[in-house]
């Protein structure tokens, strides 16, 4: 399936330097074979991209019930900002869970795409990991730590779990995006470089600047 009929089925806020992302992925020359887990689901963006690049895909986020938890999630996945006070605020609750459901199911569009059978999901929380240490060779995260109120420690986690050569690939969007959405919708958007929360000098992060996304690539430092 190409990448086309991937921006024919995803909803457009992921779309923003998909390409960019993308080819990125394909650069990582990740092994079919790797093991690579996807942090956040939310409507699958980063699962099926993975998915479309022939990797096997083990995502999930915290269980949360988004019919009383979704005004006050921060511990989630993928909402980009749009659970915002402004939207909130001026909306009944009957709208809201309409825009929940505009979302979609990620297993919806993986089918479409023909990459249901490559992903399998499960519950867990980012900042307690239910891995043993070293299980992934690459580890996703699109989006995602903005949503995490223990950074620091959710990094640590992905870190226990990377393999020496793995890869961690955290996507973030860029303060000049943030501003822009934040001006345009009102959209509550934390900006989040992982630098900030990293502090071993045993790993590595390589900070890769796109139009919208900024991807950054951390790895360990083999002594």
């Amino acid at each position: 399936m190409s990448l086309e009929k991937y921006k024919e089925v995803i909803h457009k806020d992921f779309l923003k330097d998909i390409d960019f992302i993308d080819k990125t992925i394909k650069k990582l020359n990740l092994h079919p074979d790797s093991k690579i887990i996807d942090i956040g689901t939310g409507i699958g963006a980063m699962s099926i991209l993975l998915a479309l690049n022939n990797l096997n895909v083990l995502t999930g986020e915290p269980k949360i019930d988004h019919e009383t938890d979704h005004l006050n999630n921060h511990n989630h996945s993928h909402n980009h900002g749009h659970c915002s006070k402004a939207y909130h605020e001026g909306h009944h609750e009957d709208t809201v869970k309409e825009y929940w459901e505009y979302w979609g199911d990620w297993k919806v569009s993986a089918k479409k795409l023909g990459v249901l059978d490559r992903i399998k999901y499960q519950h867990f929380n980012v900042e307690k990991l239910p891995f043993v240490s070293e299980s992934f060779d690459g580890i996703f995260m699109y989006d995602t730590l903005q949503h995490v109120r223990n950074r620091d420690i959710a990094l640590k986690e992905c870190l226990r779990v990377l393999t020496p050569d793995g890869v961690i690939c955290a996507i973030e969007w860029s303060k000049e995006t943030i501003e822009s959405e934040n001006e345009a919708y009102g959209y509550e958007i934390e900006y989040v470089d992982p630098n900030t929360y990293i502090k071993s000098n045993s790993v590595s992060v390589e900070t890769i600047p796109g139009k919208f996304v900024i991807i950054y690539i951390i790895q360990k430092i083999r002594i």
